[in-house]
């Protein structure tokens, strides 16, 4: 049986693929962390108005931590929810 071994060329190509991943995620992670801090206020007070926002976000945070427990606990759920939850992928269905 051959081993294929990479080439210096393919190293050095796989490392700046790498490093560009890296860079990409790190903007995306200081974008989203500046769209939380501008917003934080015009959503707290729009959830402070409504006693129903309210309800419906903490149900939600409820819903993510029984099931994260769950999961931790080794109780599988079975419903589909987990990937949806914890990727927040809810166009491409999780794992």
């Amino acid at each position: 049986m051959l081993l294929a071994v990479p080439t210096p060329a393919v190293v050095v190509q796989r490392f700046v693929d790498a490093a560009s991943a890296t860079s990409d995620a790190i903007t995306a992670l200081l974008i989203a962390i500046s769209f939380m801090i501008f917003f934080a206020d015009a959503i707290s007070g729009f959830v402070d108005r409504h006693p129903t926002v309210k309800m419906l976000a903490l149900s939600f945070l409820l819903l993510i931590g029984v099931t994260l427990v769950a999961e931790g606990l080794g109780q599988h759920s079975g419903s589909g929810l987990h990937p949806l939850i914890v990727e927040g992928h809810f166009g491409h269905g999780g794992s």
